[in-house]
C-alpha cells in the first residue's frame, strides 16, 4: 500500500497532520493504537487543550475548525497572580484583555475527546487518507530511496516517510536510536471541570502557588478546566478523597470569583509533569511531531500548541516540495522542518521551564521578585502586548503560512 507519508499515532497532532496533508492533495496513512471509541470517550482522557489563535487559523484552513467551533470557549481575558494558602494572593498581577490585540479572542479551550472525534469525522471525507485503528507497529525500515511500516497483522504500508506522533514515549523515536533530554519537575497535574454558579464571561486565571500553578480555564456551557499541580504525593492524597473533600481543597484555591462550583460527574484526572526534548527531530526518511519530539509543563499551556506549529511547518515543507517536484521526504525537505522548528521550539522549552522553576517555590526574595514582576509587565503596555501576541502563536522567527491563515 503506497502513500506519500505514514503517520504512526493518531492522537491531536498526528490527526491534524494527516487532514492538513490530505487537504493538500497528499496520500496519507494513520496508523492509531486506540480504538475508534477510544477516541470520542470522555473517560478516556479528560483534560482540555488551549487552542492558540494561530493553531485555530491552522485548523480553519484544513476545514475542520467549524465543527469545533460551536465547543470551543474564547479566552477574552486572562489574569495571571502570584500567591499561597496562608498569605493569599499577591498585590500585584497581570490582566491581559484580547481588547489590546484587536479584540481577536487569546485563544481557545475545548475539551481534547471532542476535538478528536471532530478531527476524526474531518478524516473520513478526505479522499486519499487511510485510518488503521487498533494497529500495532511490528517494523519500521528505512532507507534513501522509501520507508515500510509493517504492522502486527502483516500489512505494509510503504511511504516517503514516516513522521512520529506517538507521544513522549515514542516507538519511532527509540527505533531511529534519536536521543533526549529531560527531567521530571516533581509535580503531578489534577485534571477535572467544574460547573460554576456565576458567568465566566471567558476569563481564565492562571494562580501560581508554591506546589505549582493553579489554572482555571473557561469552557462553554459554563464549565472552567481545572489543571492542578501538585507534589507527586499531596496528589494521590488529593484524588483518594471523598467528593466533599476534594470540593472543599479544590475551593480553598479556586476561591468565590464565580460563585459556588461542583465537579462534573466527579472525574477527576492526573497526569505526570516533566520536560523532554528530543536532540533531533529528524532522520532518514523519518521526521517527529509534537509530543514525539518535545514535551514541556502546562504552565502556559503551550504544549499542544506547539505541536501544531510542528504540523503546519511540516506540512508546508512538504507541500511545496510535493509541488516541485521534490522528494518529500528526503533530506533537503526534513533539514528544512528542523530548521524551522527546532529553535523556536527550544527557546520556548527554556522560558517554561523557567517560569515553573521562578513560581513553584516560597522563597521570600523570589516572591517579591515575582510580584514586582507581574505589576512591571501589567504597566509596561508593549511588553504585555508582546507577550499576549506570543502566547496567539503570532510572534516567532518563522510562522507558517497555515498558522497565519494563509494557503501555501
Amino acid at each position: 500500500m503506497q502513500y506519500d507519508a505514514v503517520i504512526i499515532g493518531g492522537g491531536l497532532t498526528g490527526l491534524q497532520t494527516a487532514i492538513s496533508l490530505g487537504k493538500h492533495g497528499l496520500s496519507v496513512a494513520v496508523i492509531d493504537r486506540a480504538s475508534v471509541k477510544d477516541i470520542v470517550d470522555a473517560d478516556f482522557d479528560g483534560r482540555t487543550c488551549a487552542i492558540a489563535y494561530a493553531s485555530a487559523n491552522l485548523m480553519k484552513k484544513s476545514g475542520v475548525w467549524d465543527a469545533i467551533k460551536p465547543h470551543a470557549c474564547p479566552m477574552l481575558n486572562i489574569d495571571i497572580e502570584d500567591g499561597d494558602l496562608i498569605k493569599g494572593k499577591s498585590p500585584l498581577s497581570v490582566h491581559y484583555d484580547c481588547a489590546l490585540v484587536g479584540g481577536e479572542p487569546l485563544g481557545y479551550i475545548v475539551a481534547n475527546n471532542i476535538l478528536r472525534s471532530k478531527q476524526y469525522e474531518a478524516l473520513q471525507n478526505i479522499d486519499g487518507v487511510d485510518y488503521f485503528a487498533e494497529a500495532m507497529v511490528e517494523t519500521i525500515e528505512r532507507n534513501e530511496k522509501h520507508a515500510k511500516v509493517t504492522l502486527a497483522d502483516k500489512t505494509e504500508l510503504v511511504g516517503s516517510l514516516v513522521i512520529g506522533c506517538d507521544g513522549r514515549a515514542s516507538m519511532v523515536r527509540k527505533s531511529a536510536g534519536i536521543e533526549t533530554v529531560g527531567w521530571s519537575y516533581n509535580q503531578t497535574a489534577i485534571v477535572c471541570t467544574v460547573q460554576c454558579e456565576k458567568p465566566h464571561n471567558g476569563i481564565a486565571v492562571e494562580l501560581f502557588l508554591p506546589s505549582g500553578p493553579f489554572a482555571m480555564l473557561p469552557m462553554v456551557d459554563n464549565k472552567m478546566s481545572i489543571v492542578w499541580s501538585e507534589r507527586p504525593e499531596v496528589a494521590k492524597s488529593l484524588l483518594a478523597l471523598s467528593t466533599d473533600d476534594f470540593l472543599f481543597h479544590l475551593k480553598q484555591r479556586f476561591g468565590t470569583r464565580f460563585g459556588d462550583i461542583s465537579v462534573v460527574d466527579d472525574a477527576r484526572f492526573s497526569y505526570p509533569v516533566s520536560m523532554m526534548h528530543a536532540k533531533t527531530y529528524i532522520d532518514t526518511r523519518l521526521a517527529l511531531v509534537g509530543d514525539s519530539a518535545h514535551g514541556m509543563h502546562p504552565i502556559a499551556g503551550q504544549g499542544l500548541n506547539v505541536g501544531l506549529r510542528d504540523v503546519a511547518g511540516l506540512v508546508e515543507c512538504m507541500v511545496i516540495a510535493k509541488r516541485n517536484g521534490q522528494d518529500i521526504g528526503g533530506d533537503g525537505v526534513l533539514k528544512e522542518y528542523e530548521q524551522f522548528r527546532y529553535a523556536d521550539t527550544t527557546a520556548l522549552l527554556a522560558i517554561t521551564d523557567g517560569l515553573t522553576r521562578l513560581f513553584s517555590n516560597n522563597n521570600s526574595l523570589l516572591r517579591l521578585a515575582r510580584t514586582l514582576g507581574l505589576g512591571a509587565v501589567n504597566k509596561i503596555v508593549p511588553v504585555k502586548k508582546l507577550f499576549m501576541e506570543h502566547a496567539m502563536g503570532r510572534v516567532g522567527t518563522h510562522i507558517p503560512k497555515l498558522l497565519k491563515g494563509e494557503n501555501i
